[in-house]
């Protein structure tokens, strides 16, 4: 199908950088015309790129996405070599056409996104494929227009390439128009969450023993046996939450 298997992954700073992960085929040039027809002569298939053959059996291992036609290719996804790639791009020699279950036909993939064995479910250390996390880096903008916003959700779509910082992904904002390759992440329960009323603040100002619910503008106070009491404190009160 015209298209190769996927946009690449952008790194912060809108750097490329795609990629799978784990173990990958060594990548061969696809086998010339005269080796193929001398294969095919002696009742061989013709060789493809990576080694596969038509109809092995095969793992998605690069950044999930999905295409306009409301296909998808989703990391850890299970696929058949239905046979060459015939993208005319002058990358063909990188591809191999797969046949993956839902999708309406093969897909072109680079064979270094795909794998025999089964993939692990957890990647960068302890992100899972799906999970949605908070990004808690700087602002950037990259270079086709999107943006990164601390607090920004996310989700894990596929590994980051082989060298990245420990910790890194390639996870996928609402709205923006490629994956992103970032560590800066972190699930919503280990962040420290404020909500900012009126002015930006940095840290959260509550005393250890106040705790400020800024939803319902009431300051509550902690009893000595740790059940939270409404206190007398005036609702103006600096509106931060202790995490």
């Amino acid at each position: 199908r015209g298209g190769p298997c996927g946009p690449e992954a952008r790194g912060e700073v809108g750097g490329g950088g795609g990629g799978g992960s784990g173990a990958r085929p060594r990548l061969r040039p696809a086998s010339s015309g005269r080796t193929a027809a001398r294969q095919a002569s002696m009742g061989q298939a013709p060789a493809l790129p990576g080694g596969w053959q038509e109809d092995e059996e095969v793992f998605y291992v690069g950044v999930g996405h999905g295409f306009l036609s409301g296909d998808q290719l989703v990391y850890g996804n299970r696929g058949t070599v239905s046979g060459p790639s015939t993208v005319k791009d002058g990358a063909d020699y990188r591809r191999v056409a797969v046949k993956f279950p839902g999708n309406s036909g093969p897909v072109a993939c680079f064979v270094d996104a795909l794998t025999r064995s089964r993939p692990t479910e957890t990647i960068g250390g302890s992100w899972k494929i799906g999970e949605e996390l908070v990004y808690n880096g700087a602002v950037r903008s990259l270079d086709d227009g999107d943006r990164l916003l601390p607090g920004g959700r996310c989700e894990v779509v596929g590994p980051a390439p082989d060298g990245s910082p420990e910790g890194s992904a390639a996870v996928m904002f609402p709205g923006h128009s490629a994956p992103v390759i970032t560590a800066s992440l972190s699930r919503e329960d280990e962040q420290l969450r404020c909500t900012l009323l009126g002015s930006c603040l940095d840290m959260c100002l509550a005393t250890p023993d106040k705790l400020v619910i800024p939803e319902k503008a009431e300051v509550f106070a902690l009893s000595g046996s740790g059940s939270i009491t409404p206190s007398s404190a005036n609702s103006s009160s600096r509106r931060c939450c202790r995490g």
